[in-house]
């Protein structure tokens, strides 16, 4: 992990896990580490879809998450949780009844330590091949060479046609719409990505 992660009430923080080897002397250490481990796992289901895998933001989906204009906003954790909780502007969904308070802290608290600070760099970007994701994935339904079948043509510029846009037909892939399975989780943004591109380019 990178740094530590920091959690506190917006005006001053905290560390929440300082890395192996480290002696507190107050019993604590397991269950800061495990609170570090849930809001982990918390923003990688439930946040970085929209949010970014490191806070960066996806156009058309979420904003960018820094620190410190989040703490200069909500000026203290609690306030910010409850605004995700209701669900906030610019549609920003209401994830009250989707997680519980104490789990949704943790990420919160997660975000306004910087996620990029707490997760450290991304691994280099790895090298899709859209073709075998498409045979996974898609031409079950598609057809192999994308001709169509219980789902659309692709095919030919079919899908170019369809989607003049590349980022509405990733966004198509990742939510899904009428028939359409979203394969948002089964499929990592990369993935996504180059199959899309596939369709766009490679499928005669």
């Amino acid at each position: 992990m990178g740094a530590a992660l920091l959690i506190g009430d917006g005006t001053g923080h905290r560390p929440m896990h300082q890395g192996p080897g480290m002696h507190r002397g107050d019993g604590r250490v397991d269950e800061e580490l495990d609170r570090e481990l849930v809001a982990i796992e918390v923003y990688e289901r439930a946040c970085a879809e929209c949010h970014g895998d490191r806070g960066e933001g996806v156009e058309r989906f979420g904003t960018a998450l820094d620190a410190d204009a989040l703490v200069a906003r909500f000026p203290t954790l609690d306030a910010q949780v409850d605004y995700v909780l209701a669900g906030g502007d610019g549609g920003m969904p209401r994830f009250e009844g989707r997680l519980d308070r104490a789990s949704l802290t943790a990420a919160v608290a997660l975000t306004r330590a910087g996620v990029a600070e707490v997760l450290g760099p991304l691994p280099p970007e790895e090298d899709v091949d859209g073709a075998a994701v498409f045979a996974a994935a898609c031409a079950t339904c598609h057809g192999a060479q994308g001709e169509g079948g219980t789902g659309p043509h692709l095919a030919g510029g079919a899908a170019v046609e369809r989607f003049a846009d590349i980022e509405d037909q990733i966004e198509w892939v990742t939510f899904g719409g009428a028939d359409m399975p979203a394969f948002r989780g089964s499929l990592s943004t990369a993935e996504i990505r180059a199959v899309v591109e596939y369709t766009r380019t490679e499928l005669d």
